[in-house]
């Protein structure tokens, strides 16, 4: 008979007994530690120094950016604007036509502008 018709091998599990405090202990320095023949470090601490050297973690020495308080003008013409539609939309315009042209007439605006319809005429 061959192997494959016995069907596959299944691995028994290892039964550990006893502390593996040891063995981790000696694992984590042997990580920490460079290596004797390189004279690089292995595991974790390589990884770090590769993420600090790429630029992904950063170690800061305490310095702190202040952000400046002024707005700029254009930033300034910015809000001004959102502010003046935002005002233009809350205003109520009566949708009857005759009541919008009154209301131009009152604001000494021309009633009809050539090619305007009566929802043009509401939105000016």
């Amino acid at each position: 008979m061959s192997d494959e018709e016995d069907g596959p091998l299944v691995k028994k599990a290892r039964v550990f007994y006893g502390s593996l405090e040891e063995k981790e202990r000696e694992r984590l320095s042997a990580e920490s530690k460079p290596s004797p023949e390189t004279g690089v470090q292995t595991g974790v601490q390589t990884g770090i120094q590769a993420g600090i050297q790429a630029g992904n973690i950063n170690i800061s020495s305490g310095e702190t950016l202040e952000i400046e308080e002024r707005v700029s003008e254009r930033q300034h013409e910015v809000l001004l604007e959102f502010e003046r539609r935002r005002r233009a939309r809350q205003i109520t315009v009566s949708t009857d036509d005759t009541e919008v042209k009154a209301g131009l007439r009152a604001l000494g605006e021309p009633i009809t502008v050539f090619g305007e319809g009566p929802a043009d005429r509401r939105e000016r």
